[in-house]
C-alpha cells in the first residue's frame, strides 16, 4: 500500500471504530513551541513520546491501543519529540486522530545543538532518543505534569487514570524494575551490585525504576528549581557510568523522590521464559518477596504491556499488540520490517551450520572423554544436536 492510499485505508477503519477523522492537509506536521503553551488545558491529558522514523511504526500500535480506551470527557494530546521523522510518516499518525485525541510533533534539534550529544551513552538497541525526556521540563514549561511513555508499550487500559494518579510531593511517578531485583538478588550479578549502590548510591536495589513510563510532575519541579537537563548533562560530564543510559541518569537524580506505581501500570515482558516460582523461593524471607508477588499478580491483569512482540511471535500477550497494529496506517510497514528481520536472521543462522556441527563434534568428543560426569558437556551436546536437527529438517 502506497502513502497515498492512506486516507481511504484509514477512512475505512475509522468508520467501522467510529471515529472522526482530522484532514492532515489542513495544518503543518510540526508544532511551533510558541503555540504548546496553549495546549496546557483543563481536561486535557498530554503524552509524550520519543521516536525515530524507524519506532514510529511501533509508535502507531501504542497510539491505536491509547485510542482503543479513551474516556470520552478527556482530550488525548499526543507530542511525539524527533528529528528525523519523514513528513508521510506524520501524515499517516496524523490520520489516526480523532474528535477526542491529537498528534503534535516537537522538532528537538534547535534544543540538541546547544548541547554537546557526544556525551549520550549509545549502543545497538539505544538511540538518542532515549535521552530526549530529559529536556521535557524544559520544553513543557506551563504543564503541571505530563506522562512519557516508550513507544514499545501498549495499553489495556484508560491512561488518563494513571495521569490523574495524586503526585503528593513526589517529583516523578514510576514503576519499580524487577529485572534489576532478579539480577541482584537471585542472580547475584556482581556488575549490577556495583550499579545500583555505588554508580546510582541507591539505599536498596527496590528503588529502582524502570523509565519506560514515568509521570512527571512539572510543577513540583519548577518550584524547588530543579534543572533535570543541566543535572544530568552534569552527570554525563563527569563520566557516571550510564548501564541503562537515561535511566541511570533519572535515577539517580530523583532517588528518594519517587512514587512507585502498581506493576499494572508498566508491566515489562522479558522475551526469555522467567521462573517466577524461582525467584518466589530464592527470595522468601526476604524484603524482595513482595515485589515479586506483585509483578506474579499484575500479570494476570496487566494495564499495560512493555515489549516488543515484533521479535518474537509466541511472547505472553503478543496477540495484543498485532491486534491493534493491524488497525494502524503503517501495519504494512510493520509487516515488512519484521519478516526482513526474519529472513535475515534465518540466513545467518544457516551460515552458521559448519560451525555447530563442529561444536557438537567437539562436545561428544568431551562428553565421552569424561564418561558423562559433566552435565554441562551432556546438555551442550544435547542442544546443539537438536538445533541441527530443527535446522535440516
Amino acid at each position: 500500500m502506497s502513502f497515498g492510499d492512506y486516507n481511504d485505508t484509514t477512512q475505512h477503519n475509522t468508520t467501522q471504530h467510529n471515529t472522526t477523522q482530522h484532514n492532515t492537509t489542513q495544518h503543518n506536521t510540526i508544532l511551533n513551541l510558541d503555540e504548546l503553551g496553549k495546549l496546557a488545558r483543563v481536561n486535557h491529558i498530554p503524552i509524550i513520546f520519543a521516536s525515530d522514523e524507524n519506532y514510529a511504526k511501533y509508535l502507531s500500535v501504542a497510539v491505536q491501543s491509547i485510542k482503543e480506551h479513551i474516556n470520552p470527557i478527556y482530550h488525548y494530546d499526543i507530542f511525539v519529540l524527533e528529528t528525523d521523522i519523514t513528513e508521510s510518516t506524520k501524515l499517516a499518525l496524523h490520520s489516526m486522530q480523532n474528535t477526542n485525541l491529537s498528534i503534535y510533533f516537537i522538532d528537538i534539534k534547535p534544543k540538541l545543538a546547544s548541547y554537546d550529544t557526544s556525551l549520550f551513552t549509545l549502543n545497538y538497541y539505544l538511540t538518542i532518543e532515549a535521552y530526549y525526556r530529559l529536556f521535557i521540563p524544559q520544553i513543557f514549561q506551563t504543564f503541571e505534569k505530563v506522562l512519557y511513555v516508550d513507544c514499545d508499550i501498549t495499553f489495556r487500559k484508560d491512561i488518563a487514570e494513571l495521569y490523574h494518579t495524586n503526585m503528593e510531593d513526589f517529583l516523578v511517578a514510576a514503576v519499580r524494575d524487577v529485572g534489576l531485583i532478579l539480577n541482584v538478588q537471585v542472580r547475584e550479578l556482581e556488575m549490577y551490585r556495583a550499579y545500583i549502590y555505588e554508580t546510582l548510591q541507591l539505599s536498596n536495589v527496590s528503588d529502582y525504576f524502570n523509565s519506560g513510563l514515568m509521570l512527571f510532575n512539572l510543577r513540583l519541579m519548577r518550584e524547588v528549581n530543579l534543572d533535570l537537563l543541566q543535572l544530568g548533562i552534569g552527570l554525563l560530564q563527569k563520566g557516571i557510568k550510564t548501564l541503562y543510559s537515561d535511566q541511570s541518569i533519572l535515577n539517580y537524580i530523583f532517588k528518594d523522590k519517587v512514587k512507585y506505581l502498581p506493576h499494572n501500570w508498566n508491566h515489562l515482558i522479558w522475551h526469555t521464559e522467567i521462573d517466577i516460582p524461582t525467584w518466589k523461593e530464592r527470595l522468601a524471607n526476604t524484603p524482595y518477596y513482595e515485589f515479586i508477588c506483585a509483578y506474579e499478580e499484575a500479570s494476570k491483569d496487566p494495564y499495560t504491556l512493555h515489549y516488543k512482540p515484533w521479535n518474537k511471535l509466541d511472547i505472553a500477550y503478543g496477540y495484543e499488540f498485532w491486534r491493534y497494529a493491524r488497525l494502524c496506517p503503517l501495519y504494512e510497514i510493520i509487516l515488512h520490517d519484521h519478516i526482513t528481520h526474519k529472513l535475515s536472521l534465518t540466513i545467518k543462522e544457516y551460515s552458521y551450520l559448519p560451525i555447530y556441527k563442529a561444536k557438537l563434534k567437539r562436545y561428544r568428543i568431551l562428553n565421552a572423554l569424561t564418561f558423562g560426569k559433566f552435565r554441562k558437556f551432556q546438555n551442550r551436546k544435547n542442544e546443539l544436536k537438536q538445533k541441527i536437527s530443527n535446522m535440516e529438517k
